[in-house]
């Protein structure tokens, strides 16, 4: 268990950014010491051996390269990637020059490097070996640089290998510290003439930590910085460990030095100053391992209670059940302790009891449905203000001045008090611990207060939604009950689907037993029904859309149901089907009203046919009547007036001769009218030759008599209809001229008519004023009229307004070739 990884990466980085100025600052010092001439700033200790510019040099490379290495780690951008390549290059220089100042002490050899920079005054110094660096120093940088190079690398090997090579370095380079602190020349002196500087070996140390910092989560830098109680022991100790055994054998050193006491008094005060520091160190740690071990403990109690809380709340327990169980996990951690939840009321003036152990009965009825205000007490001032009220003093705190009394009656002194906040920022109840004795709330139990109030407010805001949950199914259930609607769904894959109520109600189904499986559930459906459904609920995936079907539930003791479905798919993130749900809706009424008005259409259709065939019937046998008897015996008269006038002498009055002229007049257009009422009765040609030439022989009796162009334009080609079929369509010809006779007003009337391969459609266009809708009168009626003669042969008649002006009727109907 480790920091808080973005903490723990800031601080690690910053320390180590910290590293890599100082020491490009003190090369960059260095540096400037040999260029100007300032052995101060090349030595901290005058007199001893100072830092080379060379050395100063791999210094100021490996500083970069460790500034550089801050972004490793980070996400591989082009200016992260550029950054790692940069500091890779700097960190193998150092790497090298290290290395050639070893093989030039192994192999006496002089490569040049050690007077790269201020050839001149190196050589001024009058040693063999001018501006080298030492055997140690070069080791260091060897180490440092190949530590720095594989740093970023995610190899295997490459996980721990810059702790090992960075605890050398620290290793050699606290081994020269000490040979300066106790002046032995021999530690930080490996051969003649090649002594590292203090301040390069001060300098290797603290490169070697900061190099340890870039990485936090590995090695040596995971084990101080974790949080278990290895981690607290290694940030307690190492200090110490390190720091106190160096200054305390220095300072009784010098000491021994000053002739305050011998070797043997030096010693002995040592070894007791050692472990009087050991072993405080030891109890120190101890008291704090202690101190983490009971947070720990204590933290592993709160999630504790977080988990029993939240199985409550996954296994459905009542509200008041789980706040009673937090409330008894909580009290177990403080005997002294005792809590109470209260609910605010929904209109948000009152609090309610919600659950308490340890408090007083009485007391907890004197404070259910108390106001909340501005100084209520705790809980009531608490949800009053929004924000957590800490009462220490019951007894003195001016919150509790009109509840005093109560406290004092039950013994209670102190009252912490917080509000429990929902998903929506609304105070749902709030959380009250109360003590005996006066007191404040430290940092352990307020993170209690913390854990407690966020569990309840799951809790809490669970229970309401699963009672809205539970009232929206109840009110589903009614109203799909209401309206004979049941719903369900099927998660493909599972054994069985998922129904409401009224699904098992539809399909006379027993509420009680399981659902029943897709193979059983197609037994309940019509066998001729059956195929529809199989398709749609088993194509799984390629289920695109809404589906509605209808099918019939097998006869039972009520009769044949009907049942119309609605399938939706439900999709992934993939766009694929994973499930279907949808909803059923018994229509068995509206079906047999359908079926009734179906039938009831049909009889009327079938006597509105029969009553156009006797109609047509009547009309051919009043038009032979008329033909064959009036007509004839009008010819007759009309030939017997001929005969007379031919016989009559030439003296004949002439008001008799006009008298005669007159009646053959009369009886002439008396031929004509039975004529025009023979057309009327039985559309002269229909019988003979057909729709066309009986519609083109009474558009033109039409134009006639109105005076305007009626013309027949379209196919030629005779329709497949029966002759009453053709009689209607010419019926219904007639009271469309007939309305454009009367109402219309029209210059000119198009019939156009139009065969495809199963439709015969007539179209009636004129350009009068227009089409207006039916009303009352005679207009209305001829509409009906027409609207009836067309059902009675199952056709359609369409009536709207033409494209620019005028009205149109077209007539439909089915035809085959």
């Amino acid at each position: 268990m480790i920091m808080d990884g973005q903490v723990t990466r800031y601080y690690s980085g910053l320390f180590a950014k910290v590293v890599a100025v100082l020491i490009v600052l003190t090369a960059l010092l260095a540096l400037g010491g040999w260029m100007f001439g300032i052995p101060q700033l090349t030595t901290v200790l005058p007199g001893y051996a100072t830092m080379k510019p060379v050395t100063a040099l791999c210094f100021l490379l490996c500083g970069i390269s460790l500034w550089l290495q801050d972004g490793a780690g980070m996400a591989p951008t082009a200016a992260v990637i550029i950054k790692q390549k940069l500091a890779t290059v700097l960190a193998l220089i150092a790497a090298l020059i290290g290395l050639l100042s070893i093989c030039q002490y192994l192999f006496v050899q002089d490569f040049g490097i050690d007077l790269l920079l201020f050839r001149d005054k190196m050589r001024g110094e009058g040693q063999p070996y001018p501006g080298r660096m030492s055997l140690a120093t070069g080791l260091n940088f060897l180490l440092i640089g190949t530590s720095l190079v594989i740093l970023g690398r995610r190899f295997s090997w490459a996980r721990y290998a810059p702790d090992i090579l960075m605890l050398l370095v620290m290793f050699i380079s606290l081994i020269a510290i000490n040979g300066y602190l106790y002046d032995a020349p021999s530690l930080y002196r490996i051969v003649p003439f090649s002594s590292i500087s203090f301040n390069t070996a001060l300098l290797s140390l603290l490169l070697g930590i900061g190099t340890l910092a870039v990485r936090p989560d590995r090695g040596l830098a995971l084990a101080v910085n974790s949080r278990d109680s290895g981690g607290l022991a290694a940030r307690l100790l190492l200090p110490v460990a390190i720091v106190a055994p160096m200054v305390i054998g220095w300072l009784l050193w010098q000491g021994e030095l000053a002739g305050w006491y011998d070797a043997a008094f030096g010693l002995a005060t040592y070894t007791t100053a050692l472990i009087s520091m050991l072993t405080g160190l030891i109890l120190f740690a101890a008291y704090r391992l202690n101190s983490f071990s009971a947070s720990r403990r204590r933290a592993f109690q709160l999630v504790e209670i977080q988990r029993h809380a939240l199985e409550q709340v996954a296994l459905g327990a009542k509200l008041s059940d789980t706040l009673n169980e937090i409330i008894r996990d909580v009290e177990k951690l403080e005997p002294e302790m005792m809590t109470s939840i209260l609910f605010l009321s929904e209109d948000g003036t009152r609090v309610r009891h919600g659950a308490s152990l340890r408090l007083p009965g009485e007391y907890l009825s004197a404070i259910d449905g108390l106001s909340i205000g501005p100084s209520t007490g705790s809980c009531g001032t608490a949800a009053w203000r929004g924000e957590q009220v800490v009462v220490s003093d019951i007894q003195t705190d001016p919150l509790w001045a009109d509840y005093r009394e109560l406290a004092s009656r039950y013994g209670l002194r102190a009252c912490w008090s917080t509000p429990i906040f929902g998903t929506s920022g609304k105070v749902l109840a709030t959380f009250a611990i109360y003590y005996q004795t006066p007191r404040f709330p430290d940092a352990r139990q307020q993170r209690l207060i913390t854990t407690v109030t966020q569990i309840v407010a799951v809790a809490i805001e669970r229970a309401r939604a699963i009672e809205r949950l539970v009232k929206a199914k109840a009110d589903m259930e009614a109203a799909q009950e209401r309206g004979n609607i049941g719903s369900w769904e099927l998660v493909f894959g599972a054994p069985q689907a998922s129904w409401s109520r009224q699904m098992y109600r539809i399909f006379r189904r027993d509420p009680n037993q399981p659902v029943p499986a897709f193979a059983q559930f197609l037994r309940l459906i019509h066998r001729a029904d059956r195929k529809p459904i199989i398709n749609t609920l088993t194509r799984n995936g390629s289920l695109r859309g809404r589906q509605h079907l209808e099918f019939r539930l097998l006869p039972s003791l009520c009769g044949v149901r009907y049942v119309s479905a609605t399938i939706d798919p439900i999709l992934d993130e993939q766009g694929n089907t994973v499930a279907v749900a949808g909803t059923a809706l018994d229509i068995t009424d509206r079906k047999i009203a359908e079926i009734t008005i179906r039938q009831s259409l049909s009889r009327q259709q079938e006597l509105s046919r029969r009553l156009a065939e006797v109609e047509e019937d009547e009309r051919r046998k009043i038009s032979r009547e008329l033909h064959d008897r009036i007509g004839s015996e009008l010819s007759a008269i009309n030939l017997n007036l001929d005969i007379i006038r031919s016989v009559l002498p030439a003296d004949t009055s002439m008001v008799i001769g006009q008298r005669l002229t007159d009646t053959q007049l009369l009886v002439r257009n008396t031929i004509e009218h039975t004529h025009d009422i023979l057309a009327e009765l039985r559309p002269p040609g229909l019988d003979d030759y057909g729709l066309i030439v009986a519609l083109e022989t009474y558009a033109g009796l039409v134009e006639q008599r109105l005076g305007i162009p009626v013309l027949v334009g379209g196919c030629r080609s005779e329709p497949p209809l029966s002759l009453l079929t053709k009689t209607a369509i010419y019926r219904i010809v007639n009271e469309a001229l007939n309305n454009v006779a009367k109402h219309a007003a029209a210059g000119m009337v198009n019939i156009d008519l139009m065969l495809t391969d199963n439709l015969f459609r007539l179209t009636v266009m004129d350009d009068g004023v227009g089409f207006d809708p039916p009303g009352t009168g005679v207009r209305g009626y001829g509409l009906l009229t027409m609207q009836e003669r067309a059902e009675a042969v199952a056709a359609k008649v369409t009536v709207k307004p033409g494209p620019e002006s005028g009205t149109q009727v077209i007539i439909d109907v089915e035809c085959s070739p």
